[in-house]
């Protein structure tokens, strides 16, 4: 899977559904992120999956992974693509009329290509 998506461009896409068990009411929704694989040796991807990361992921790779860097964000939610789009889930449950506690923002767009207060900005390239 890693050699395929080398040196390519694909999306991620995560399909959410939110439910309010009191009233039955629910939400369904998806975000499709941009990613940019950079063109990585075999080293780099053999030093990768001895190390056991690729294991457990969707696509062979972590969009946070320190180390092997594989993947850049180039449009769209970073959470997403770490595996649950929390600004949509978060819009999603206030539609629904849940209250986050009061350290939570007030606000968060559904599209984190910009700030996101669930990204860590150091570790994604705009």
């Amino acid at each position: 899977m890693l050699r395929e998506l080398r040196g390519t461009e694909h999306q991620v896409t995560t399909g959410l559904t939110v439910v309010n068990v009191s009233t039955g009411q629910h939400l369904t929704d998806h975000m499709t992120a941009e990613i940019v694989m950079r063109d990585f040796t075999d080293e780099e991807m053999e030093t990768s999956i001895a190390s056991g990361t690729p294991m457990d992921k969707a696509g062979a790779y972590a969009v946070q992974d320190t180390v092997f860097r594989p993947a850049t964000l180039r449009g769209g939610c970073y959470t997403n693509v770490v595996g649950l789009p929390l600004c949509r889930m978060l819009e999603m449950l206030r539609e629904l009329g849940y209250q986050p506690p009061p350290y939570l923002p007030a606000s968060v767009g559904s599209q984190c290509l910009g700030f996101c207060p669930f990204m860590d900005h150091s570790e994604v390239e705009e």
